[in-house]
């Protein structure tokens, strides 16, 4: 994950009008998110070019595609440009397109959403001491800022599962490819007891074709395979799992490391305490769950 920090640098302000007063200065869609990012923070985002699996030579091969279909004097590469101390605008170096580019991918991830005379807004971000804010609330045309909440938030970037892990849902096992929002499915609350609920969201992530992920196997017969960094029910990560363990009234006994080539992993989120739900008998941790598995179900 990478964290980029913005330089922005504010229009200059309308000619006096006749009266003798300055006329605001109006500032475009992007120039507004530059302007949050620069009273805020620095954006904490999942970056497409680092998760679920960063790969030398990827952000750069991006970038250059970024600028091979952007229009030179788009919106937005202005807005970021002219944050920038740059000599030729008209001839950018591969630094300064990849410098632009990381930019490009950090106001994308500021949600901003168009009212009469005003935008709202979402900014989730990261302090130089690790700690993250999520932010909401609404800035005008002329860059005035009103934050209506500030609250803690944990940056979960999707680091899932196969296509064809089977979900424990009322109606059977079925792949997690094929379940959407408002499908019911099996979770636990923070004691452990088995419930019905439905899924809140579903996540996608594209993955190289060199993927790797874990295959699980307890000695009970229970078995799955995920990302290396997808967590348990208690939070831990497959990755830190150890031959023998014990894990849910089970132990390890084997641990495999395969290959996954289908494009992309996949994660849903089941409404709840806890945001787990069940693969083949075993409690599963999401990563698209906010709360951080801080209450995932006890003694698991």
């Amino acid at each position: 994950m990478k964290y980029f920090v913005f330089l922005f640098v504010a229009l200059a302000a309308q000619p006096c009008n006749q009266k003798g007063k300055s006329t605001p200065a109006i500032y475009t869609y992007s120039e507004l998110k530059i302007r949050l990012v620069d009273s805020l923070g620095v954006v904490d985002f999942c970056d497409k070019d680092y998760f679920p699996v960063g790969r030398p030579g990827v952000e750069e091969a991006s970038a250059k595609k970024y600028f091979d279909t952007i229009h030179p004097n788009s919106e937005e590469l202005h807005a970021i440009a002219e944050g920038m101390v740059i000599k030729d605008k008209t001839n950018l170096s591969d630094d300064e397109k990849l410098t632009i580019y990381r930019q490009h991918k950090a106001l994308a991830a500021i949600v901003m959403d168009t009212l009469p005379f005003k935008y709202t807004f979402k900014i989730n971000t990261k302090t130089p001491k690790g700690e993250e804010w999520q932010y909401e609330g609404q800035i005008t045309p002329t860059g005035q800022i009103s934050v209506a909440s500030k609250k803690p938030f944990k940056l979960n970037c999707p680091i899932c599962l196969p296509y064809n892990a089977l979900i424990e849902t009322p109606k059977g096992n079925i792949e997690v490819k094929d379940l959407k929002a408002g499908d019911p499915v099996f979770t636990a609350d923070v004691y452990g007891h088995r419930m019905i609920t439905t899924i809140l969201t579903t996540g996608q992530t594209p993955v190289p074709p060199d993927h790797k992920m874990i295959h699980i196997k307890l000695n009970d017969g229970r078995e799955f395979t995920a990302s290396f960094k997808h967590p348990l029910a208690n939070g831990v990560m497959l990755s830190q799992l150890k031959m023998g363990e014990a894990v849910q009234g089970s132990t390890i006994i084997k641990l495999d490391t395969i290959c996954y080539s289908y494009g992309y992993t996949y994660d849903i989120l089941p409404n709840g305490t806890t945001g787990c739900y069940y693969i083949n008998g075993i409690l599963i941790g999401s990563t698209l769950s906010t709360n951080s598995l801080a209450l995932a179900p006890k003694n698991f």
